[in-house]
């Protein structure tokens, strides 16, 4: 059974607008850091992304970019210095920082490495399951990986997007961001895809709000601690020698691990 009210959903979708960039340079992340895996970086914007307006996860992750010199470095930065990044206003800071931490650990943890192509190497009925089920990933941010990192049929949804979509009565009123992404991505083919997906985005920035409490329904975030304790020893495979939740060793510029100037 469709998701989808039968007339108020194409009735909306008529009437949302387009970005004035073209739609797959408006939905791209901004310049990932050297060497980076593009599923990887692709991730973290999209968790950047969550709940949060395209201008402030570009902003925050030009920040974030600026404060460490890749991701393996960002896994294992202290979750208070990456919430300072994201700033005091950005939506769910604390959370999202825990949520960073503890998928870049998962695939380190999996992969020796932060590198989330090798994961996704599977079937394609499978790519989705495999990244929702990574620790701290949602899954807008899960759908979003799948839509533009594989265009492979997905729709991010997420909670502010999922408020629009009830106040038009375009959805059922019991139904998941789940479930909404799930019908949208099968509807969509490939050529229609992005430019679905660069109109929600568009409307989102526009018209959407960030919830002020935890999703509710979601799985539990794990602490800074929890995150530490679950990471074990280090192998000699990792690129940074730092320790977990250690700050970064100092550059010749300034400390890595710190918050930027201005942020």
């Amino acid at each position: 059974m469709s998701v989808l009210d039968a007339k108020r959903w194409p009735a909306l979708l008529r009437k949302l607008r387009l970005p004035e960039t073209a739609p797959a340079e408006f939905l791209s992340p901004p310049p990932a850091p050297p060497a980076s895996d593009p599923l990887t970086h692709q991730a973290v914007y999209a968790l950047l992304l969550w709940e949060a307006s395209t201008s402030q996860a570009h902003a925050a992750l030009r920040r974030v970019l600026s404060a460490v010199v890749d991701y393996n470095e960002l896994r294992v930065c202290q979750a208070e210095h990456i919430a300072e990044w994201l700033g005091e206003k950005y939506p769910l800071a604390m959370e999202r920082a825990l949520r960073l931490r503890a998928f870049l650990e998962d695939v380190y943890q999996r992969q020796q490495s932060v590198q989330v192509s090798p994961l996704l190497l599977g079937s394609r009925k499978d790519t989705y399951q495999t990244l929702a089920a990574l620790e701290g990933m949602t899954p807008f941010a899960a759908a979003r990986v799948v839509a533009l990192g594989l265009s492979r049929p997905a729709c991010p949804i997420d909670e502010r997007l999922l408020a629009l979509l009830r106040r038009e009565k375009a959805v059922a009123a019991d139904a998941s961001v789940e479930a909404i992404g799930q019908e949208l991505g099968d509807m969509a083919g490939d050529e229609g895809r992005v430019e679905l997906l660069a109109k929600l985005q568009y409307w989102s920035d526009h018209e959407g709000h960030a919830p002020h409490r935890e999703v509710p329904g979601r799985e539990p975030v794990p602490t800074s601690a929890e995150v530490d304790s679950a990471r074990g020893p280090r192998t000699t495979r990792a690129t940074h020698t730092h320790g977990p939740g250690e700050s970064p060793r100092p550059r010749a510029k300034r400390a890595k691990g710190q918050p930027p100037a201005g942020a």
